[in-house]
């Protein structure tokens, strides 16, 4: 489980996360998909995934959606 680039829309355990592209932070409850970053860009976030800085992150269930 990278706990360091969560991609948009895996499903994650409760915690606060941080856009790996342009450092916002946010919080998301338990059994909650992962948003893209309000201030995502196609052109200023190619990473698309946030770092898991509290919690447990990415939940095993469900990892990488669509994969």
């Amino acid at each position: 489980m990278d706990k360091n680039c969560i991609p948009y829309g895996s499903d994650v355990s409760g915690g606060r996360f941080k856009c790996q592209d342009c450092g916002h932070e946010m919080v998301m409850a338990s059994a909650s998909s992962l948003p893209p970053c309000p201030f995502y860009k196609e052109d200023t976030h190619p990473k698309k995934c946030w770092k898991n800085l509290t919690g447990r992150g990415d939940a095993p269930e469900d990892p990488y959606p669509g994969k």
